[in-house]
């Protein structure tokens, strides 16, 4: 398996940790539904939500590249991921400024 994870040098620890545990979902995901994970979502995708850690719909569809029927389909398994891991890890959920608030 490649490691996508060089890509993210600036994250901390712990977000490395749940970005490769979202990737990890991800390829699941995919072949759950015999998909390739691209199209599930992009790695770039994968590194906003393990940086801004959303924890619901309304946080989540805040994240850049993450449409519509993306929230529908894959929102709460993607969620629940991140919750169960910043509980696990005491981490801060639902990390976003107003800058990104404002806009949507």
């Amino acid at each position: 398996m490649r490691n996508p994870q060089h890509k993210f040098k600036k994250m901390d620890e712990d977000t490395v940790m749940l970005f490769g545990e979202l990737f990890k979902l991800r390829k699941d995901q995919a072949q759950l539904r015999k998909i390739a994970p691209y199209m599930i979502f992009s790695e770039t995708v994968l590194g906003l939500l393990a940086r801004h850690k959303p924890t619901d719909e309304a946080h989540f569809s805040l994240i850049e590249g993450i449409d519509e029927q993306k929230a529908k389909d894959y929102g709460n398994i993607f969620t629940k991921a991140i919750a169960e891991f910043c509980q696990v890890h005491k981490l801060e959920t639902n990390m976003f400024d107003n800058n990104v608030l404002d806009k949507r």
